[in-house]
């Protein structure tokens, strides 16, 4: 079974995700903050992180250059409001959103569930 780690900071989001990975058949984890997601990260054999673009006290984008780090090819799916809703700067959007990391997918809200069942089987399947 394939663990997948959920780090969002809103409860019902978090469930929705949570919700629909479970149904394929993932083992899921979720967090409510990034330093806890990112420490499962760091004790368990996980295939998968979906991170929320607001994340606190270890922000979005400080996970994923410490994945990055340990493991780059290691995929991460983020989903955000967009800068202004968000802990990402602009320039972390755009960033995100180029995809120049090909184990990188970034999703906007609203989403729809296809579009998250979409993406973490394309991510799980690299």
């Amino acid at each position: 079974m394939k663990k997948v780690i959920i780090s969002e900071n809103y409860e019902p989001i978090r469930n929705l995700l949570g919700q629909i990975i479970t149904e394929m058949g993932c083992e899921v984890h979720p967090y409510g903050d990034g330093s806890e997601a990112f420490e499962d990260y760091l004790r368990d054999d996980t295939h998968m992180m979906i991170l929320s673009g607001r994340l606190f006290p270890l922000m979005t984008m400080d996970i994923i250059c410490r994945v990055r780090e340990k493991d780059p090819d290691f995929p991460i799916i983020v989903i955000s409001g967009g800068y202004s809703d968000s802990g990402l700067h602009y320039d972390d959007i755009e960033y995100l959103e180029s995809g120049s990391d090909r184990n990188l997918k970034y999703i906007s809200k609203p989403f729809g569930n296809d579009e998250i069942r979409n993406a973490v089987s394309e991510m799980l399947d690299k």
